[in-house]
C-alpha cells in the first residue's frame, strides 16, 4: 500500500469542504500501489445545491413499465384519513393520521379485510401504531399502549401475538433521567432501532438497537446544538429511515450524512451536499425565528427511498415539497420541476394522469405512491375533458368522490 500524507492545507484540498476532504483522504489511503482503487472508496455525494438550480421535467415511465391504481374499498368499517400511512407487502396496510390511528388491512385488489386489533387500554389492546408499524421481515405490525412503554404485537391476520416492554436506558440531560425506546427501524433477526430526538441540544445519544428482550447497542451522539439544555423542542427534528436489499438506513435532518446501521457500527454511506442551503447541525435553533416562527430558508431532506436503480428523497424549501432522485449508477442527482398541477414529481405518461410522488419501494421493487380524494377531485375538476379518456382504463374515476378512500398506486419498476 501506497503511503500518502496530505493534510488539509495543501493546495489540492483547496475550495473543498471539511466532508469532502475526509471522503477524499478516505478514498487516497485506500488506492493501492497499482493505481486501482479498493473496494470500499467511500460514501457517494449527493449534489443537491447545485441540482436544485437546474430541475427538470422528469417522466413516470423512465422508471416503470405499468401501473396499477388501487381505489381502497370505502365503508363504515374502513373509513381513512385523506392522507394514512400505507405500508404495502403481502397486503395493504394502513394507519389513520390524528387520534384514531387504527389499523386497517385491504388485499391488494383493494377491498377490506379487517381491522388490526383494536383501539383502548385493555388488554391486547392499543392506544397508538408504533412509529414504524410495519416489518417488512415478518408482516408483524406494531403499537403500543397510552405510556408508550408498551408494545403490542399482531400479525397481518389481526391476531394478538405477545407485548413487551419498551426499553430504557439512561439519559440525564433530561428530567427524569431516563429515556425509551420507540420501534422506528429493523435488522433481520428481530432487532429493533430507535432513534433519539436531541430536542434540547444536550442529548448523548444517538440509536439504541433492542430485541425484546434487552438493548444489544447504544451509538452515542456527540454533536451539540444552540444553548444545549435551555432550547424548545423542534417537532421537525426527525430522523429517516430506509429499508432496501436486507439493510437498515438512517439520517438525521440537521446531518447531511446518510448511515449504514449494522449491530457494530454505523457506516456512512452516502452524504448530501446542500451548500449555502445547509444548516450546520449546531445552528439548528436559527431555522425559528425570534418571535417563534419556522423559518424554511435552508434544505431539509423530509423522507428517503430507495430501488434497485435510484435513491429516491423528498427535499423541503420554502414550504414545497420537491421529488428528487440520485442515479446509483451515473451518481447524478436530479430535482423534479413543478407540472402543471404545481407538484414536483414525476409525470404521468403512462395513463396521462395525475402526477405521482413515490412515497415508498416494495422488496419486490414496486413503487408505491398515494392519491389523496382532494387530489383526485381537484384533477376531475380542471380535467374535465380527460376523465371520460382515462375513465376507460380507470372505471372507478367515473363514481369517484370526495367520501372515497385514498388510492394507492403500485408501479412495476424497470431492472437495471
Amino acid at each position: 500500500m501506497v503511503s500518502v500524507i496530505l493534510t488539509a492545507r495543501d493546495p489540492f484540498f483547496r475550495g473543498i469542504n471539511i466532508m469532502k476532504r475526509l471522503v477524499l483522504l478516505h478514498t487516497i489511503l485506500l488506492v493501492s500501489c497499482s493505481g486501482r482503487l479498493a473496494q470500499n472508496s467511500g460514501p457517494d455525494i449527493i449534489e443537491v445545491a447545485e441540482s436544485f438550480e437546474n430541475k427538470q421535467k422528469i417522466y413516470l415511465s423512465q422508471f416503470v413499465s405499468d401501473i396499477d391504481y388501487i381505489p381502497l374499498e370505502t365503508g363504515s368499517h374502513s373509513i381513512l384519513s385523506d392522507h394514512p400511512v400505507i405500508k404495502v407487502g403481502k397486503f395493504i396496510v394502513t394507519r389513520n393520521r390524528g387520534l384514531n390511528q387504527i389499523l386497517c388491512v385491504f388485499n391488494r385488489n383493494g377491498s377490506y379485510l379487517h381491522e388490526i386489533g383494536k383501539i383502548g387500554r385493555g388488554p391486547e389492546e392499543y392506544f397508538t401504531a408504533a412509529p414504524n408499524f410495519y416489518n417488512i421481515y415478518n408482516e408483524d405490525i406494531y403499537t403500543m399502549d397510552e405510556t408508550n412503554r408498551k408494545i403490542i404485537v399482531f400479525n397481518s391476520d389481526g391476531t394478538y401475538i405477545e407485548t413487551f416492554n419498551a426499553p430504557e436506558w439512561d439519559e440525564q440531560s433530561i428530567v427524569g433521567g431516563k429515556n425509551y425506546g420507540y420501534i422506528q427501524g429493523f435488522l433481520p433477526g428481530d432487532i429493533f432501532a430507535s432513534f433519539t430526538n436531541n430536542f434540547n441540544g444536550a442529548v448523548r445519544t444517538k440509536l439504541v438497537l433492542f430485541t425484546q428482550d434487552s438493548i444489544i447497542r447504544i451509538f452515542p451522539k456527540y454533536l451539540h446544538w444552540g444553548n444545549p439544555g435551555r432550547n424548545k423542542n423542534l417537532v421537525f427534528n426527525f430522523t429517516n429511515f430506509i429499508h432496501w436489499d436486507n439493510n437498515l438506513y438512517f439520517k438525521e435532518v440537521f446531518n447531511d450524512t446518510v448511515f449504514k446501521v449494522t449491530t457494530d457500527t454505523l457506516l456512512p454511506r452516502m452524504i448530501f451536499d446542500l451548500g449555502k442551503y445547509g444548516l450546520p447541525y449546531e445552528k439548528q435553533n436559527k431555522i425559528i425565528s425570534p418571535e417563534g416562527h419556522f423559518q424554511n430558508e435552508y434544505f431539509m431532506i423530509t423522507d428517503m427511498d430507495e430501488n434497485t436503480g435510484y435513491f429516491f428523497f423528498q427535499l423541503w424549501f420554502q414550504n414545497k415539497l420537491w421529488t428528487s432522485f440520485f442515479d446509483k449508477r451515473s451518481k447524478t442527482t436530479t430535482i423534479c420541476d413543478l407540472t402543471r398541477d404545481s407538484i414536483s414529481g414525476l409525470i404521468d405518461d403512462l395513463n396521462g394522469f395525475i402526477t405521482i410522488v413515490p412515497a415508498d419501494f416494495t422488496v419486490d421493487n414496486e413503487m408505491v405512491s398515494i392519491l389523496s380524494p382532494d387530489q383526485i377531485i381537484e384533477w376531475k375538476k380542471n380535467n374535465p375533458d380527460k376523465v371520460g379518456q382515462i375513465s376507460k382504463k380507470l372505471p372507478w374515476l367515473k363514481t369517484y368522490s370526495e367520501l372515497s378512500n385514498p388510492v394507492v398506486v403500485i408501479g412495476k419498476c424497470k431492472m437495471y
